[in-house]
């Protein structure tokens, strides 16, 4: 468990009916329940021999609810983010957005309900624009199957940046972040 993830907790209930035939002690598996205070996916390019974060994706206040019939639910806060690498940091693609969906399915149709208290806020920049482009680039012969995997390849270390002083002074400097609702005690 990541550092930034101690301390959360969740849980899972399986929701059960019993038989009302006394002979018969089986139990019937009603629905699945899924509790969590965060669930977060880091996606990394490692196509370069080079581990570079990509997206970092916050599923936060999740609640899941899996009806064996035909009823589920889910909700959430989701937040994406995208690795800038050009400030060495982490830039808000969507911003937090409280959302809930409701899956029904009958023998004729499914629906899916989304409801949302506010408006979905994407934020797509330059920077994102190029990250995409890049990335799709690099993917394209991997996914036609042009390009061969040698596994004997050494990695290389990921490295944001490199500060080399010049100057012939001593100098001092800082990197300013914005807090991640993971590393927030009080989100």
């Amino acid at each position: 468990v990541p550092p930034d993830h101690v301390g959360t907790t969740s849980e899972v209930t399986m929701t059960t009916t019993e038989n009302s035939d006394s002979r018969d002690n089986n139990v019937n598996l009603v629905g699945i329940e899924v509790k969590c205070n965060a669930v977060s996916l880091c996606v990394i390019d490692d196509y370069a021999d080079r581990d570079i974060p990509l997206l970092r994706i916050l599923l936060a206040g999740l609640h899941v609810w899996y009806d064996m019939k035909d009823v589920s639910s889910l909700s959430n806060t989701l937040s994406v983010d995208y690795y800038n690498s050009y400030v060495s940091g982490w830039e808000p693609l969507v911003e937090p957005w409280k959302v809930d969906l409701h899956y029904v399915s009958t023998p004729q149709y499914s629906t899916i309900k989304v409801d949302a208290a506010s408006t979905l806020n994407l934020n797509l920049t330059h920077s994102f624009y190029k990250l995409a482009l890049t990335t799709l680039e690099r993917l394209k012969p991997v996914l036609t199957r042009q390009v061969t995997v040698d596994r004997k390849v050494v990695r290389k270390p990921f490295i944001p940046f490199l500060i080399r002083n010049q100057t012939g002074h001593e100098l001092r400097f800082a990197r300013e972040t914005r807090t991640h609702p993971l590393n927030d005690p009080n989100p």
